[in-house]
């Protein structure tokens, strides 16, 4: 299998290569980018609703329980800026639910068992927030709780908020996050691919010279770059090379040419004292030429 890849991934073009590798190390950053800005979202949120859930039961644990619930309708106690699904609780020292404030758009919500939480467990707790599940009939819910004990009577104050909302809000970025990351990696995606087209392009220019070279063009050079540059200093490479093969060439050219000088020469001169010494032997063959005897 590895072979195989290996094999498919030897074909793929550099400039594929290069645009692959790139949107996809963008992408991981983006995605590990995310995961941070969420999480820290996440304990952002969480943080909020824990220091408005801890100062809202602080104010409440002074309150007379009696004169809460009127308190709060005739706008006599000015709670901070909770959200309108708050739900606020007075317990006794058993558990027990002595008042219930619901916002005014709680109604019907599947509400925390209030129960285990006795004054001594309450104590217990020491104000810290906490996560408590609902299930019912209207599915699973999530709430965050604060309980305090009151400071004028035998029992404890609650505030409580569903999470909901933060995760609502978390959900919502991540789909806008996942939107523009996409947006980001096409963009960057294209990008990367017209930059790395425009960097590779001088290589086009070589390939076109050495075409130009195997056809016979000795005299072609690539364009004289800024020598500072990587291209730059590979056709000054490449040029000096071109310009050795040249020389190289008419070298080899001229020495051609010097022996077919030199061959024509030597067969003009001996072509006379042959055809002398043919005609002799011509001559001597038709007995036209006695020999001498001693």
């Amino acid at each position: 299998m590895k072979q195989k890849f290996l094999a498919a991934w030897e074909k793929i073009s550099l400039r594929a290569k290069l645009t692959t590798l790139s949107v996809g190390l963008i992408g991981l950053l983006l995605s590990v980018s995310s995961a941070g800005t969420v999480a820290l979202l996440s304990t952002y949120l969480q943080q909020n609703t824990d220091t408005l859930l801890t100062t809202t039961a602080n104010q409440l644990r002074d309150e007379n329980p009696l004169g809460l619930e009127r308190r709060v309708a005739s706008g006599a106690l000015a709670l901070p800026s909770l959200p309108s699904d708050y739900y606020i609780a007075i317990l006794d020292a058993e558990g027990n639910q002595f008042l219930g404030l619901v916002s005014s758009t709680g109604g019907g919500r599947e509400l925390p068992n209030f129960e285990t939480l006795t004054l001594d467990r309450v104590i217990e707790l020491g104000g810290l927030p906490f996560d408590a599940e609902v299930s019912g009939s209207r599915g699973e819910s999530d709430w965050r709780i604060v309980a305090l004990p009151l400071s004028r009577a035998n029992g404890s104050v609650v505030v409580a908020l569903p999470t909901s909302s933060n995760r609502q809000i978390i959900a919502e970025y991540g789909v806008i996050g996942a939107r523009f990351g996409i947006f980001l990696l096409t963009l960057s995606g294209l990008s990367i691919w017209l930059t790395i087209t425009s960097a590779l392009r001088p290589l086009k220019e070589v390939e076109r010279t050495s075409e130009a070279i195997q056809s016979g063009k000795f005299s072609s050079r690539l364009v004289e770059r800024d020598p500072k540059t990587e291209i730059g200093r590979l056709n000054r490479a490449l040029n000096s090379m071109l310009d050795s093969i040249e020389g190289a060439v008419r070298g080899r050219d001229k020495t051609l040419t010097q022996m077919r000088r030199f061959v024509s020469d030597a067969s003009h001169e001996l072509r006379t004292p042959l055809v002398t010494v043919r005609g002799y032997a011509e001559l001597y063959r038709m007995g036209a030429i006695k020999s001498k005897k001693t």
